[in-house]
């Protein structure tokens, strides 16, 4: 939570130090129309996907192995005040059925900075791009404002090999710059793509970083949001505000603000970063209420595939307002309405449930997007659905797991799709040396997680030393 927090208060940074936009036009341009472009970007560029950073409590996919961060320990406060946190890099290996530290060393003991997995500090992240498992140390929000100055406030790229023979670092960003690995969702293999901003400047824009060589270029974004990928090109949200940033007659002044925002222009664009054109595309029903660039979600927007899926609110009846899931193909323009659905006093979380759509942790290989449990009533476990983009049926989730602070029963929502189809389910609760939770997994195929019950390959979990804890 603090997480998306500080993210969100990013995100209002960036949007506030956007360079100013140009007029709106005098009518609508078609939509092959190229839009006016900021500097093509100097770079070639591969076909473009999704990255998965994993933060604490959640994993990376390699598609045969699982990686994450366990908390070994939480430190007393160093002298700039700030607290240390330790962790182990794990790899859970799917055709072993075993979970170990990334670290190949003859003889070590996993217990300090030599060893490849043992990782020192806040706000780092993971993921497995290209056969190698990424680490990225983020700075951001309130900490970055107050330790500026430090030397520790740079943000950084390490990379671990396959094997776990050596951890290294790839790159550090530059002093005064705010990054997260959110931001950073996009890579062609050879290189990430992300977005930044500069204190020291006061400016934001796009970045890409060498993932061999460590370099980072600069390119503009003309102030736009992505949404998503399509082969070498960010699909993007553009929006042009009024001219006039003043007086609205017969307006109160806290109204000024919304008067404005319904009359903003905004469409969607095709940024090529490869030939460096700007196409703009359409112009969605945009619901704004906050960005995750990284995820691909704005406002109950989810991109994938070529494909934009938002949740409309067909009616006002408070909590039970009906719901309709809409798929529209940003290329040709056409849509349907995928389902329909209205929350009930059985199941009133479906009111929260359904208005974010976000991807399904099985990954984009897999058919499905989350509508998922929110917390652990009284009355027994939340129903969590996945609702399946090919028919908009919405599937219950009936496997369960155990809730690891409450010591009851949660949906076994997936984390991960193995190469052969199976996956990755939470079992049971564990506790982490330092006094927190995690939870032990399975394998499993996707059926047994809608049925309730099936064959589960249960995961060998590694567990440190005493002397460690």
């Amino acid at each position: 939570m603090k997480r998306i927090f500080a993210l969100c208060l990013v995100l209002a940074l960036l949007a506030g130090c956007a360079p100013a936009p140009s007029a709106p036009s005098s009518g609508a341009p078609a939509s092959s129309q190229t839009v006016q472009e900021p500097p093509a970007p100097t770079f070639a560029v591969g076909v473009l996907d999704t990255v998965q950073w994993s933060g604490y409590g959640t994993g990376s996919n390699g598609g045969d192995a699982y990686y994450e961060l366990a908390v070994l320990a939480e430190n007393a406060a160093g002298p700039d005040g700030l607290t240390r946190r330790v962790s182990m890099l794990l790899r859970t290996d799917y055709a072993t059925l075993t979970q170990a530290p990334l670290c190949s060393v003859p003889g070590c003991g996993h217990s300090d900075a030599a060893c490849p997995a043992y990782i020192e500090g806040n706000n780092v992240a993971v993921a497995a791009i290209g056969g190698n498992v990424y680490l990225m140390g983020s700075v951001y929000g309130t900490w970055f404002v107050q330790n500026a100055a430090s030397s520790a406030a740079a943000a950084y790229i390490d990379v671990v090999d396959a094997s776990g023979a050596r951890r290294k670092r790839v790159m550090e960003f530059p002093q005064g710059w705010e990054v997260y690995s959110d931001s950073f969702t996009y890579t062609d293999g050879g290189a990430l793509y992300g977005s930044y901003y500069d204190h020291s400047e006061n400016v934001s824009g796009g970045v890409r970083v060498d993932l061999a060589t460590g370099e980072y270029t600069v390119f503009e974004t003309g102030g736009d949001s992505i949404l998503g990928v399509s082969g070498s090109s960010f699909l993007m949200r553009h929006y042009e505000y009024p001219l006039d940033d003043g007086v609205y007659p017969g307006v109160a002044v806290g109204e000024a603000e919304q008067v404005r925002g319904q009359q903003m222009d905004e469409w969607l664009v095709q940024y090529d970063l490869a030939a460096g054109t700007r196409m703009r595309l359409g112009s969605p029903q945009m619901d704004w209420y906050g960005e995750y660039d990284g995820y691909g979600y704005l406002g109950g927007m989810y991109v994938r595939d070529g494909k934009l899926y938002q949740m409309f609110i067909q009616d006002d009846d408070g909590d039970a307002s009906l719901k309709t899931l809409l798929e529209r193909d940003i290329f040709n323009g056409t849509q349907r309405a995928l389902a329909s659905f209205r929350p009930s006093a059985s199941v009133p979380w479906l009111d929260f449930g359904l208005h974010d759509i976000l991807p399904a942790c099985c990954g984009e290989q897999e058919p499905y997007l989350w509508a998922g449990a929110f917390s652990i009533s009284g009355a027994g476990c939340v129903p969590a659905y996945l609702i399946d983009v090919r028919d908009g049926q919405l599937r219950e989730v009936l496997l369960r797991a155990e809730e690891p602070y409450t010591g009851g029963e949660t949906a076994a929502l997936p984390l991960a799709r193995t190469n052969g189809g199976l996956w990755l389910v939470p079992v049971a609760a564990m506790e982490d040396p330092w006094g927190g939770m995690r939870r032990s997994y399975a394998l499993t195929a996707p059926e047994t997680v809608f049925a309730g019950s099936g064959e589960l390959q249960y995961i060998r979990m590694w567990t440190p030393p005493d002397a460690m804890g």
